[in-house]
């Protein structure tokens, strides 16, 4: 990357003009001439003698190039820029700059000095050992990590409000490949102008092998509470003064271990001007604790509740030799809940947690609502609240559409098409007149001719919803609690699409999708971005056999057939094998799509944990391990309720899947989380934050995991 800085700044008094531009440009438009902090010799990321791949737009993350960097935000033109939290906090550091006679946010020259650099040194030391992977840097400075290490790490993210300090380059943020140190790989470096504190509640904050955070200060960074919220299992490397140390373990504690421990002395430093008058009476006594943060502890307690809780509603569930029809899945459900293994997912009394119901409130991306959100039960609205109805009345309808309704279409798309272009302002408007083609064209008796149109349709919502979720980021506040966190990532999971999460559409806590939050639609199967709008996986899966399976499936018409016209707008499946109870509507499939794929109707139950193949208690995990290849792109979606309360059984089964191997079989997740959410769900067992938590965690962990529907 670059080496570490030697020495302190140059304070010539002929770059004093330079200094009063580089306050200017610092405080109003966040570009700053690097140099006037660094060194004679100075190498870093952005020299030309270093190999690097970015964006051509500077602003938008690597190596999608679809969004803002970390920590910035889309604004209403469409333009990447500092959230208004990280203007505030470099205005401030500014200031105390100034009042040390140091300009931007320089304010520690001693931090520069070869004596303090010891504290880089000793922890590049242990991750080059344990060969680091996916590491966090915070409040980086001038000295980032990356500087020490010399293995080279898949990816680095360096959270610093002041990022042109951590890569010496003329911008406070930084995305792109950068050739390492000592060998010819290169590292994905991201260099995040934001407070970890707003970081570590990100949607989502990916989760990192090991986190270093060199000089913490809990008033200004991540208390140890803050820091326990990160996905695990990770090693800690925690380094701060005796005076603020007090503030952090340095023991044993919530199920980090400590693996080592070292003290450093800095009242022989000089080379850190700590006589300098601009100087501050520094803490020269400091000790750096290496933590093993594993598995979560559990509440042997919260465990003994939930079960309390869940025995309270099986009580009078039949048992399963005399069961029928909702019985039998009520004591399925039952089964399930009492599966549960990982703490965070254990039944609760959701009536605990009714203050959840404030924060579900219908807004956009621009703070506004639009017109679908006022539309009626009678659907007697314009014409941009179409989709109301037609997503929940006419999707699932067989009709004949004649020649001249397929012309008025054409020419419709056409207008959409061109309106598409360069569109902000607006975008939901134009989501919804395309949702209302496409939902009449999927509800029309399957024809080539009306196929191809479907597909256009497809292909043009994907591009404006695409469009929309840029402004979704840094625009979401919707942070994770402290009472639902998993016990680790899953230990089995594909990690090879950490990189396109961060482009999916968000897990917002309503518990529903997009189409609810702006239109009011309150089951709608459009608006996901899944794998195959990736060129880098569509490319890769065009050449493995590709398996969709539905578990709880409710007819063809309903979710098969919505997510095979979904992807296969980009490339159909091979197989496609349906899961349900119940046979009406599940072998009655147009021979137009028998024509394209094989499809399987299996008529059962699943069990949770059954482990059992048997169409009576046929366990998912057991089938898949029987039947998807590692090879395979393997699409699941999983959605098993009957009623509005009582047990539900997808609780228990995501629990169980995150457990077992076959979990890295799973390339995309669809599944529905019922909670309760009067007055539509009584389901007392389970809590929308609860939902949230979860499904936003295993996102961090990596899993490509999507709210349904």
């Amino acid at each position: 990357m670059r080496p570490r800085i030697s020495s302190g700044p140059n304070s010539s008094r002929s770059r004093g003009w330079k200094k009063a531009a580089y306050e200017l440009a610092f405080l109003f438009s966040s570009v700053a001439d690097a140099s006037l902090y660094r060194t004679k010799g100075w190498h870093d990321i952005q020299s030309p003698t270093k190999k690097h791949e970015v964006c051509e737009n500077s602003k938008w993350s690597f190596p999608l190039c679809e969004q803002c960097v970390g920590g910035m935000r889309f604004d209403g033109s469409g333009e990447c820029v500092l959230t208004e939290e990280t203007k505030q906090l470099r205005i401030k550091l500014s200031q105390l700059a100034k009042e040390r006679n140091q300009v931007g946010c320089f304010l520690y020259p001693y931090l520069s000095s070869e004596t303090f650099s010891r504290r880089q040194r000793f922890a590049a030391h242990y991750l080059d050992e344990s060969r680091a992977q996916r590491i966090l840097d915070i409040g980086a400075y001038n000295n980032p990590i990356t500087s020490f290490i010399t293995h080279c790490p898949s990816k680095v993210t360096i959270v610093e409000p002041c990022g042109e300090l951590s890569h010496g380059g003329l911008t406070a943020w930084f995305s792109g490949n950068v050739s390492c140190r000592v060998t010819k790989e290169q590292t994905l470096v991201n260099v995040v102008p934001a407070s970890i504190k707003t970081v570590i509640q990100s949607n989502p904050l990916f989760h990192h092998d090991a986190v270093v955070y060199i000089g913490c200060d809990p008033n200004y960074g991540p208390n140890w509470k803050e820091l326990m919220m990160l996905p695990r299992p990770f090693k800690l490397l925690l380094e701060s003064s005796f005076i603020t140390s007090g503030k952090y373990p340095a023991s044993e504690t919530d199920g980090c271990t400590v693996v080592q421990e070292q003290d450093f002395d800095f009242n022989q430093c000089p080379d850190c001007q700590f006589s300098h008058p601009s100087q501050r009476t520094y803490a020269k006594g400091r000790k750096l604790i290496i933590f093993d943060c594993g598995s979560r502890i559990v509440s042997i307690r919260s465990r003994d509740e939930a079960n309390r809780l869940v025995q309270q509603l099986c009580d009078d569930i039949p048992s399963p030799k005399t069961r029928r029809s909702t019985s039998s899945y009520k004591a399925l459900a039952c089964t399930s809940e009492k599966h549960i293994y990982d703490a965070a997912f254990l039944a609760i009394n959701a009536s605990d947690l009714q203050e959840e119901q404030g924060m579900r409130k219908l807004r956009d991306s621009f703070e506004s609502n639009t017109k679908c959100k006022h539309c009626k039960a009678r659907f007697k609205a314009k014409k941009s609240c179409m989709q109301c109805k037609a997503e929940r009345h006419e999707c699932r309808k067989r009709w004949s559409i004649t020649e001249q309704q397929v012309d008025d279409y054409k020419d419709r798309m056409k207008v959409l098409q061109q309106a598409t272009e360069h569109q902000v302002a607006g975008i939901w408007e134009l989501i919804s007149d395309v949702s209302t083609i496409r939902c009449e064209l999927s509800a029309a008796v399957p024809q080539a001719h009306v196929s191809e149109l479907l597909k256009e349709s497809i292909l043009l919502y994907d591009k404006l919803f695409i469009n929309a979720l840029k402004f979704e980021q840094g625009n979401i506040q919707a942070p994770i609690s402290d009472r639902f966190l998993i016990e680790k990532c899953p230990s089995h999971l594909n990690l090879q699409y950490m990189d396109m999460i961060s482009g999916m559409e968000p897990i917002l806590e309503i518990g529903r999708n997009l189409a609810y939050r702006e239109m009011g639609t309150l089951i709608s199967f459009f608006p996901y971005r899944h794998l195959f709008t990736f060129d880098s996986v569509r490319e890769k899966a065009r050449h493995q056999r590709r398996v969709l399976l539905d578990v709880g499936a409710n007819g063809f018409t309903a979710s098969p057939k919505q997510l095979f016209d979904m992807y296969g707008a980009y490339l159909p499946f091979h197989d496609v094998i349906m899961i349900d109870p119940h046979q009406e509507d599940m072998e009655r499939i147009p021979s137009f799509y028998l024509s394209k794929a094989n499809f399987t109707f299996l008529k059962g139950y699943v069990a949770v944990g059954s482990r059992s193949l048997d169409p009576s208690k046929l366990d998912v995990i057991t089938w898949m391990r029987e039947h998807i290849l590692r090879d395979d792109f393997f699409v699941l979606k999983f959605d098993v309720d009957e009623g509005t309360s009582g047990p539900t059984m997808e609780w228990g089964f995501l629990d169980d899947l995150i457990k077992a191997q076959q979990l890295e079989l799973v390339d995309e997740l669809y599944i529905e989380m019922h909670y309760q959410w009067r007055p539509m769900w009584a389901h007392d067992l389970h809590s929308g934050q609860q939902r949230y938590d979860i499904i936003h965690q295993l996102r961090s962990c990596g899993l490509a995991v999507h709210d349904w529907p």
